[in-house]
């Protein structure tokens, strides 16, 4: 393509002001004339352009990129990964599935042929335009089961008619309502559902009738609840006995007999997900100085254990006890849980007294640990037991430890004031200590803590350098400046 450069000189295109008129319509013709010559260049050089473009983009679409040369069912299988991890995906060009059409021609074939990409979707109502948005995504999904939340942007929103979407509905097996859709809208949903799907999320409020909804899906096996504020947990529906998971959002307290009616209506609960639980109420109940067996029960997690009265978890028996939570514990005794759950695995919770020896003896073939703790010295104590003792959790490789909101740490001094004792802080030294003696471990995270410096900061950035994931996670945003590549390791 040529070269162009082109001047314009307003001095000799613009005569005199007095000039006679013949002059002044000669350089009106000129400066029309120059115009006219850029225009033909500048379109000259649009065409050449879109031309080159053309050719391009011809020239990509032919090229075989290496991925393309692997076998179908492993550019699957690496899309499928590229998915967000989350249950509902939301439609964004910036993440999969989309992104993976606007490669090229053949990635969109690719990524159109697997209708596992498809399968899951956030379904905004709002407008007839979405909606077929919509109902163009799930097409792409061709037969397989679906899992869609729905929500709405509009006061008054509609379901879309017509016998496919009435075919999308029976194919839903995870269904959420997200609170921006109607009590009334909620039942029509749920109506158009096969008895068989699994209900994974519910907005109840007093105008929703829960109980009926509940009630008429016998087949339920995932339910996930929004209660309103200060719900009154004596309206806890008739749960479906072939329920295996159970979650329920927010934090409204509930009294230990109404996780009790949880446990005991569904036999086959698998996994539990409850927020805090008060046994402030008093200590009566069925499971007072009685052992209860729960075999399926798997991963209960209890965000915060209020109250009391401990003899609820005391009494509990899961002898299929893979992992337990219980974040913030304050008096209930797992311990004794503990040590009749052979096949527990990981484990996080709030300590308010000292792990002993005897404690860390009761679960031996913990891989995960977490530990919440206000308190310096208990914090200190089982970094202590630990460092002294390696028979003590022999197969754990993951730790995580949260001091408090207090982000200074202790440098190990021999001595220290008795008012540390209800200190929030860490000894970092006695978590070097402790990694050093631990081979095993391969990540470890202290929340809430500033960075270590000097020589201190050195020996961990060592570790790291050797393999160790190490953070500490900030509390407000969960970042930590401690990344491997940029410490010079793991190129």
């Amino acid at each position: 393509m040529p070269s162009f450069s082109h001047n314009v000189y307003t001095d000799t295109l613009v005569p005199p002001v007095l000039a006679p008129i013949s002059q002044q319509r000669d350089a009106l013709v000129a400066v029309h004339e120059e115009i006219k010559a850029l225009e033909a260049y500048f379109e000259a050089t649009r065409t050449s352009l879109k031309a080159i473009e053309s050719s391009l983009e011809e020239r990509l679409e032919r090229l075989v990129f290496p991925i393309l040369q692997l076998p179908h069912d492993i550019i699957s299988a690496i899309f499928i990964l590229c998915l967000p991890r989350r249950r509902f995906l939301k439609p964004s060009v910036a993440s999969a599935p989309l992104v993976l059409t606007r490669v090229n021609r053949e990635f969109r074939h690719i990524a159109h042929s697997i209708p596992y990409l498809w399968s899951s979707l956030v379904w905004v109502l709002n407008s007839s335009e979405s909606d077929g948005l919509s109902l163009q995504w799930v097409s792409h999904a061709s037969t397989l089961e679906l899992s869609i939340a729905f929500k709405a942007s509009i006061p008054n929103p509609v379901l879309p008619s017509g016998q496919h979407f009435a075919n999308i509905m029976s194919r839903i097996r995870h269904l959420a309502l997200e609170d921006t859709i109607p009590a009334f809208l909620c039942e029509e949903i749920i109506g158009k559902c096969p008895n068989h799907s699994i209900f994974r999320g519910l907005h109840f409020r007093e105008d929703c009738s829960l109980r009926q909804l509940v009630s008429d899906m016998p087949q339920l096996w995932e339910l996930q609840l929004i209660p309103v504020d200060k719900y009154n947990w004596r309206d806890l529906p008739d749960l479906p006995k072939n329920l295996t998971s159970f979650r329920i959002e927010g934090d409204p307290s509930m009294p230990t007999s109404a996780l009790w009616t949880i446990l005991t209506s569904c036999p086959h609960l698998v996994h539990l997900h409850v927020g805090e639980v008060d046994d402030s109420y008093g200590p009566g109940g069925p499971w007072v100085n009685t052992a209860h067996t729960f075999p399926r029960l798997r991963t209960p997690y209890i965000e915060c254990w209020m109250g009391s009265y401990g003899h609820f978890l005391a009494s509990l028996l899961a002898p299929n006890l893979v992992s337990l939570t219980v974040e913030n514990l304050y008096t209930a005794d797992i311990f004794s849980l503990l040590q009749r759950s052979s096949k527990l695995r990981a484990l996080y919770c709030m300590v308010n007294s000292e792990l002993t020896p005897e404690i860390l003896e009761r679960i031996p073939d913990v891989e995960f640990l977490g530990l919440k703790s206000d308190r310096f010295i208990y914090m200190h104590q089982f970094l202590y037991n630990m460092t002294r003792n390696p028979a003590l959790l022999p197969h754990l490789n993951t730790l995580r430890l949260n001091p408090g909101d207090d982000p200074y740490y202790f440098t190990g001094e021999p001595d220290w004031p008795e008012e540390m004792h209800h200190w929030e802080m860490i000894d970092l030294w006695a978590v070097l200590n402790l990694i050093q003696t631990r081979p095993m471990l391969r990540s470890v995270h202290v929340h809430n803590v500033e960075n270590p410096k000097g020589f201190l900061e050195a020996q961990f950035r060592q570790l790291v350098a050797q393999g160790l994931d190490f953070a500490l996670p900030d509390r407000k945003n969960g970042s930590s400046s401690w990344e491997r590549k940029a410490l010079g390791g793991g190129e």
